[in-house]
C-alpha cells in the first residue's frame, strides 16, 4: 500500500503541478501585453490629430513638434509633407534627427524646433505663393555648443496636402524645403 501511494504522489505531482498552470498563463499573459504594446503606437498619429488637427499650419506644426518632444516618431513622421516622406525613410527621421546639428552653431535641429515652440507666427502669403503652402516663423533662444547665446528666426515651410475633393486642409511639414531654405538653396 505504500508503494502505492508513492506511485500516486509521483503521478500527481508531475501532470497536476498547480505552479505549472500559473507559470503557462503568466508566459502567455506576458506575450499578449507584449502583443498589445506593439500595437498601440498605430494610434498614435489618431491621437494627435484628435488634440493637434492638421487643418491649421500653426497646429499642425505644433502637433509634430510634440510628437517630436515625446518621442512619438511615427506620428511625427506622419505630419511631414510626401516629398519629405519620399527622401527620409521612417528609420532615418527616428535615428538621424536627434543626430543632426546646425552647422554654424552645434546646437541640435530638435532643440531648435522644440525650443521655438512657444513663439511662432504665422507668415502672410508673399505675392506669388501658392495657397497649398504656408510659412511658420518660429524663433528659437538658447546656447550655442560654445554656450554662447543663440538667436534664431527659422521658416519652417508647410503644405497642404488635402485629398482631392475634401474641404478641411491637411497641413504637412517639408522639412526638405524648410532645410534647402536654411542652408541657403
Amino acid at each position: 500500500m505504500a508503494d502505492n501511494q508513492t506511485t500516486q504522489r509521483r503521478g500527481s505531482s508531475a501532470s497536476g503541478n498547480p505552479m505549472r498552470l500559473p507559470a503557462g498563463l503568466f508566459v502567455l499573459l506576458a506575450a499578449v501585453i507584449l502583443c498589445g504594446c506593439n500595437a498601440a503606437p498605430k494610434r498614435d498619429p489618431e491621437l494627435l490629430q484628435k488634440y493637434f488637427p492638421d487643418d491649421s499650419p500653426d497646429s499642425a506644426l505644433v502637433g509634430f513638434i510634440f510628437a517630436v518632444e515625446t518621442s512619438s516618431w511615427d506620428s511625427a513622421y506622419s505630419r511631414l509633407s510626401t516629398s519629405s516622406r519620399e527622401k527620409i525613410s521612417p528609420f532615418e527621421f527616428k535615428y538621424g534627427l536627434p543626430l543632426v546639428k546646425d552647422p554654424r552653431t552645434g546646437i541640435p535641429v530638435i532643440e531648435i524646433i522644440t525650443g521655438a515652440i512657444t513663439d511662432r507666427t504665422v507668415l502672410p502669403r508673399i505675392p506669388g505663393q501658392s495657397k497649398s503652402i504656408s510659412r511658420v516663423q518660429v524663433n528659437y533662444y538658447g546656447k550655442d555648443s560654445a554656450g554662447r547665446l543663440a538667436a534664431y528666426l527659422v521658416v519652417i515651410y508647410l503644405n497642404d496636402e488635402r485629398e482631392p475633393g475634401a474641404e478641411e486642409a491637411a497641413w504637412k511639414i517639408d522639412l526638405i524645403r524648410t532645410a534647402e531654405k536654411l542652408s541657403g538653396n
